[in-house]
């Protein structure tokens, strides 16, 4: 027992000598978190001022800079409205010469359509003719054969 009972001591010294180290780790932990939240507000601090003395500043040259920039504006919106009134104008231009196109087309397409006509019926006359002359000439042939067939024959 005694060897148990010693074992067993040395169990307990051991669990409280990790809890003082755990609680010295733990107010230790605690000094420097509270060390580094105070350099942060300080540093935050330093930020905020020169953070409001550059804004300061761009208010100031914001001030003396706008009166030339509206009078930039007001000229570029007169050159807009020019430009504008320009390409309306060329846009206009265009819708016509395309109409005028579009109209020539269709007359282009109508006479072509008209030609194909005249062709298609002057083709069929002409094959008709054709055929009625080579009929003729047939006939006129086959009259001349029966002709020397009865010269020959009698």
């Amino acid at each position: 027992m005694d060897k148990e009972s010693r074992e067993f001591l040395e169990k307990k010294f051991l669990t409280l000598a990790q809890k003082d180290d755990l609680e010295k780790l733990r107010q230790e932990s605690k000094t420097a978190f509270r060390q580094v939240k105070e350099e942060n507000k300080v540093q935050i601090q330093e930020w905020r001022e020169e953070t409001k003395g550059i804004l300061d500043q761009l208010r100031k040259e914001w001030t003396f800079g706008i009166d030339p920039l509206r009078s930039s504006l007001a000229s570029s919106r007169q050159e807009t409205k020019m430009d504008m009134d320009q390409l309306n104008a060329g846009v206009k231009d265009i819708a016509e010469k395309t109409n005028k196109v579009t109209d020539e087309i269709s007359i282009l397409s109508e006479k072509t359509r008209e030609s194909f006509v005249e062709i298609r019926e002057e083709l069929g006359s002409m094959i008709k003719f054709s055929f009625a002359d080579l009929e003729r000439k047939l006939n006129a042939l086959e009259a001349r054969v029966k002709a020397l067939e009865k010269k020959v024959l009698t």
